[in-house]
């Protein structure tokens, strides 16, 4: 018997087997490289009917045996050689692939592969088609399928190359048409099974005969990639169609930025693609370039790491490893020198790294020599010594590179170094203590060249993906991964090296930072500087046209009020018209200065010298042109004052000259006059309302005291009295009237024409001494009325008086004292209540004690009968339940008289916990968290029953107001040298106002209902009885809490 192999097979070992298009292409160029090709393109076109890739070399290409022989046999060995032969290509290249699947990678790119190759030993041509999808038929066996193949017996095929591939397609397609194909078709009995697998293969079926019928050959790309091959003698073609994958999104991933955001795993093929060609064409010594293009256009492979980037760093490890230890150095920029020395002298003599394997198994499982080169940057901008954009640049290119990255014989291996590949674990270390572990996977990168000659035990996995995870691998991990922590921990934080480049980058940092931002401040500034010139050249002209067409305006204004000014005659017209000329300079001059101040430019000394030069130029020029006009502007003004002043002093003489010819005095004399009467008179006003005042006062206001107390007459002498008053108000109401009259009649003499002040004089003196009569007259007449009515109401209030002298005092006292014994009983009730409620709980006391005795011995007998479980249940329930009960009633008894009425040493805090566990209950609903500063050892010689009740009325008020604080706290502190004990609560306080009004009976500022207004009272009493004080801490400099504070001070001994 032998094995048989489905056609799957091929299906399994390639497509199946690699990751995705990119690994394919990777495998598909790495046989380019192993045929000693000197450049390979990889051409995709996904505008054509059918998107495909072409994939040329100028390899030593094959015969039509090396077809038959090699390329269609999986797993050959053409490539293999033994442990100690080198793999070397004939140009002495170290061959890459060895499993002989490599070519399989093709199905996994494309449906359809269409292969020309040339080789340098015949010349002539070999020509491969092959549909994938056909092997995908579980049913044919692998010898079952036919390839379709064409072998040259010219040198020249170009001209039937059509006819040669359609006959090619016609042999594929004949697979289609196998019994293989058709057998479970024709079973219509089957299974749900067999009948869904027969539903893919018609599926498979018709997707083949589809594609096979549309297949669609770009033969003028090919014919050019052809000749170029022709003309070289040798080389490969791949023609791979129907790909598998949206080339679009991985060669041009920023065609839609919006898809770019949302398309990681586009993004991330695309940076594996080019850091895997970026090596081929920049890492080794012969000659292999390899070209990407995309729709016609080359790309730029420029991806990955270069020489030039492994001299920017913070940290740089660099050495080999070679039977366990590590030898190299250590670069740290801007570290300690001295210490990076001493590490280095130790590095470079080596360091053990595989200390963590045990020593029998070290030869065994060492995978080789290998060479490492580390770069470590920090993080933070602040952190490193990088300038801020090579730091962002570096950091970008680690965020869409990864990290650190293996290479064999200069070809890269994936998918170590990907940014989600940690294969080293650095971040898990980080987690784990990130300020010995500086390293990260998001801040490392670097490169571990392995030989296949020094390394072979390190295979690559049939899937291309890495290396087989075999000893010499886990070996090779756990090395790299001890040297990454020796280094970290032993070297960079154990000698102080990171905190000396650290410290030493921050500073520097912090420094920049401040020169960079004085300079930015600086730089806007001068900018600011340079827009503010910039402005004010474009506008300042065209402002200052503007605002001298104004002054013109005004100076037009002014010279039309002058003409009228020198017609005018009287006092109030010349000062009138003086006036708006002197208004009109003033304003003129105004806007001279103003625009003095806002057009001219000013220059700052401190950004003179940075300006452009014929910036400041223009500025001076412009600044002298308008200094110019404006001081032209500002000695005219000063000539027009000059004139105005001169022309009103003139006129001003020329009225006076005339008031005295034909009046024969100035008008000074007749103002100074006439205000001498009016003062006179106002006096005199003044004399008689005072008077009559007083005498309204004496006569009838003693009197109104008395009648007030006989309703019917006080309100007949409160009319008379109103009466008068308004009287007499009204006297002084004219008067005021009559006098400000003429005032003003005064004070505008000057606006009369000078031939008519004379009569206007004597008009206002005979209506002074008119007004002058009128008030005595009415003075007289007020003094009679008064007389008149204190001789009718005298009568009546002497006997009035009379009667009042006998009776009044005796009543007044009965009604006090009536009201004030209301009050008493008032008091007495409330108290006798209080008092029968403190009796009646010390008799209930005494009975509860006797009832409490009686159920204990009942539960005490009740146990020893013997009682169901049920029964034995609820006896406990009874006997918890009556326990509590005992304990809060314990709670009550140091506040009975009778127990605790004589004095005696008690520690203040067990006598505050006691009532506060009084209240534990209110206390742990309401939140309220209560604290103490208290000495547990201080004591008071003190009566219990007397204390107990002042701390519990106390804290009940506590409780009550915290409850309307968010913040709910109450304070006992205890001051040992004061003897005082102070409460404290954050409830809303006690206003200043109120202060020891707290304390009297009956005031409470609680709520209609909720308070009698005698604890705080009581509290107080009982205190003061007791040789103790108790009072309210208002400043807020003695209080701890923000409510209410009380303080007691215990007196007696210690």
């Amino acid at each position: 018997m032998i094995f048989k192999t489905k056609s799957r097979a091929i299906e399994l070992l390639g497509r199946k087997q690699i990751r995705d298009g990119t690994t394919a292409l990777a495998e598909l160029l790495k046989n380019s490289y192993d045929a000693d090709a000197e450049y390979a393109k990889a051409i995709f076109n996904t505008e054509f009917e059918i998107p495909y890739l072409i994939l040329v070399d100028s390899g030593f290409g094959m015969t039509g045996e090396d077809i038959i022989d090699k390329w269609l046999v999986i797993g050959t060995n053409s490539k293999k050689r033994g442990r100690n032969e080198e793999r070397r290509t004939p140009n002495g290249r170290m061959l890459m692939g060895e499993k002989g699947i490599g070519r399989l990678a093709s199905a996994c790119l494309g449906e359809q592969l269409l292969l020309f190759s040339k080789s340098e030993k015949d010349r002539k041509w070999s020509v491969v088609f092959i549909d994938w999808n056909v092997f995908e038929n579980p049913y044919s066996f692998i010898e079952d399928v036919d390839v379709g193949t064409y072998f040259s017996k010219e040198f020249h095929i170009f001209d039937d190359l059509s006819k040669i591939i359609e006959e090619m397609r016609l042999l594929v397609f004949n697979n289609i048409n196998k019994d293989s194909w058709f057998d479970i078709i024709k079973n219509e009995n089957g299974s749900i099974e067999e009948k869904q697998v027969k539903n893919d293969l018609l599926e498979l079926r018709g997707r083949i005969e589809f594609q096979l019928n549309e297949l669609s050959i770009p033969y003028k790309k090919i014919l050019n990639q052809l000749n170029n091959i022709e003309k070289k003698g040798k080389g490969t073609l791949m023609l791979i169609s129907n790909l598998r994958e949206d080339w679009n999104r991985i060669l041009n991933p920023m065609q839609d930025k919006k898809d770019k955001d949302g398309d990681s795993l586009a993004a991330t093929n695309n940076s594996r693609l080019q850091t895997f060609l970026y090596p081929l064409n920049h890492t080794q010594k012969d000659k292999f370039e390899v070209s990407l293009f995309y729709n016609d256009t080359e790309l730029a492979i420029e991806a990955g790491f270069s020489d030039e980037d492994y001299e920017i760093y913070d940290v740089k490890i660099d050495g080999e490893v070679l039977n366990g230890k590590f030898y190299g150095s250590i670069d740290v920029i801007n570290g300690d020198k001295n210490s990076i020395q001493k590490c280095n002298e130790e590095l470079e003599s080596g360091i053990d790294i595989a200390d963590t394997i045990p020593y029998d198994m070290r030869r065994q499982s060492d995978c080789g020599r290998f060479k490492i080169k580390f770069c470590h940057i920090e993080g933070t901008k602040k952190n490193t010594a990088l300038e801020e954009s090579v730091w962002l640049k570096q950091t970008q290119k680690l965020n869409t590179y990864g990290g650190v990255m293996i290479y064999r014989d200069g070809v890269r291996i994936l998918p170590y170094g990907e940014p989600e590949n940690d294969f080293l674990e650095l971040e898990k270390r980080r987690l784990l203590r990130a300020g010995d572990y500086i390293f990260s996977h998001r801040r490392l990168f670097g490169r571990i060249d392995i030989t296949y000659n020094d390394n072979p035990a390190l295979e690559d996995k049939s899937s291309r993906e890495g290396f087989i995870e075999n000893e010499q691998y886990h070996y090779f991990i756990t090395i790299l991964k001890t040297l990454l922590i020796k280094i970290a921990v032993n070297y960079l934080n154990g000698t102080g090296i990171r905190t000396s480049y650290v410290d030493y980058n921050r500073a520097l940092f912090d420094k920049k930072f401040e020169e960079e931002k004085a300079i930015k401040e600086q730089k806007n500034l001068l900018n600011n500087e340079k827009n503010k010139i910039k402005i004010a050249l474009e506008t300042n002209e065209k402002k200052f046209k503007s605002i001298n067409k104004s002054i013109e305006e005004k100076l037009e204004n002014y010279d039309k009020l002058m003409q009228v000014f020198e017609q005018k005659i009287t006092y109030d017209e010349i000062s009138l018209y003086y006036n708006q000329l002197d208004i009109i300079i003033n304003s003129i001059e105004k806007d001279v200065a103003k625009n003095k101040k806002d057009l001219i430019i000013k220059i700052s000394e401190k950004f003179k010298s940075s300006l452009p030069e014929e910036m400041v130029f223009e500025a001076s020029v412009l600044n002298s042109k308008l200094l110019k006009n404006l001081d032209e502007r500002l000695e005219i003004l000063k000539d027009r004052k000059e004139e105005l002043n001169v022309i009103y002093q003139n006129k001003l003489n020329e009225w006076r000259k005339s008031i005295i010819n034909i009046s024969g005095d100035s008008i000074e004399n007749y103002k100074e006059a006439l205000f001498k009467q009016c003062n006179s008179l106002n006096k005199e006003m003044v004399n008689i309302v005072g008077e009559l005042s007083n005498e309204i006062e004496e006569n009838l206001v003693s009197y109104k005291q008395l009648i007030e107390i006989i309703h019917n007459e006080a309100k007949s002498v409160n009319e008379i009295e109103i009466n008068l008053r308004n009287k007499v108000f009204q006297i002084e109401k004219d008067f005021i009237g009559y006098l400000e009259r003429e005032k003003y009649n005064i004070n505008n003499l000057d606006k009369i024409r000078p031939e008519d002040i004379k009569n206007k004089i004597n008009d206002i003196s005979i209506v002074i001494r008119e007004i002058s009569d009128k008030l005595r007259n009415k003075q007289i007449k007020l003094k009679d009325e008064i007389m008149s009515i204190e001789m009718n109401i005298s009568p009546k209030l002497r006997g009035f008086g009379e009667f009042i002298n006998n009776e009044y005092d005796v009543q007044h006292l009965v009604d006090a004292l009536t009201k004030k014994n209301a009050e008493l009983e008032k008091e007495n009730e409330i108290m006798a209540d209080l008092a029968n409620v403190g009796l009646a709980a010390e008799i209930v006391d005494h009975e509860f004690n006797q009832y409490f005795t009686n159920v204990t011995n009942a539960i005490r007998d009740l146990k020893k009968t013997k009682l169901n479980q049920a029964g034995n249940y609820y006896l406990n329930q009874i006997e918890v339940g009556f326990r509590a009960i005992g304990n809060r009633h314990s709670q009550l008894s140091p506040m009975y008289r009778s127990y605790n009425i004589k004095k005696k040493e008690i520690k203040i805090l067990d006598m505050i916990e006691q009532t506060v566990e009084f209240f534990r209950l209110k206390i742990q609903n309401s939140g309220i968290d209560i604290r103490y500063e208290i000495n547990p050892e201080a004591r008071v010689t003190i009566s219990p029953s007397k204390i107990y009740p002042v701390f519990s009325n106390l804290l009940d008020n506590a409780i009550y107001w915290t409850l309307s604080s968010k913040e709910r706290i109450i304070l006992w502190r205890y001051n040992e040298e004061e003897r005082s004990l102070y409460i404290e609560d954050t409830g809303p306080g006690i206003n200043p106002r109120v202060g020891n009004r707290i304390f009297d009976k009956f005031y409470s500022q609680k709520p209609y209902g909720l308070g009698r207004g005698l604890g705080l009272t009581i509290t107080k009493k009982v205190l003061e009885m007791e040789g103790h004080n108790i009072n309210i801490i208002l400043e807020a400099n003695e209080k701890k809490l923000a409510g209410a504070c009380f303080k007691i001070t215990f007196g007696g001994e210690r």
